[in-house]
């Protein structure tokens, strides 16, 4: 795989990792300095 390819995928995972409800749980429980209590998958 080039570089470019895996810079590629790698930014559309994190699009796609990012609009996750546990990344909206994990990133308040970041803010409000605590653990997140997101599911367990």
């Amino acid at each position: 795989m080039l570089w470019t390819d895996a810079v590629r995928m790698g930014e559309t995972m994190r699009r796609v990792v990012g609009q996750s409800e546990d990344a909206a749980v994990g990133g308040r429980a970041w803010a409000e300095k605590r653990d997140p209590q997101g599911e367990t998958r």
